[in-house]
């Protein structure tokens, strides 16, 4: 089941818990030429930040950690913070798949 964590400086992410767990975002002004879907596979220890309408935010920001529920959320937050991070520019919708690493 995902869980959205607030983080300081990057606001609400969305943690998803369970390879093949999926969840779906959206932009309200995705920009000329975004496509209508895009399809992202999130592995462990990876965080996509969605831009839209070259906004470096806005698309959905997604992380994958198995063991999500077992930390707390200062735990989750630190955890969230040490991932590499992978930017994009996001469709008009946006959908998000945990995968194996």
């Amino acid at each position: 089941m995902a869980i959205t964590v607030p983080v300081p400086t990057i606001g609400d992410v969305i943690v998803l818990t369970t390879v093949g767990e999926q969840v779906e975002s959206g932009c309200t002004f995705p920009g000329p030429g975004a496509p209508d879907v895009k399809n992202y596979d999130v592995a462990p220890g990876q965080l996509y930040i969605i831009g839209c309408n070259n906004f470096p935010i806005g698309g959905g920001t997604v992380a994958f950690i198995a063991d999500a529920e077992n930390l707390n959320l200062a735990q989750l937050i630190t955890a969230i913070l040490e991932l590499a991070v992978v930017q994009d520019m996001g469709g008009r919708r946006n959908i998000f798949t945990a995968v194996e690493g």
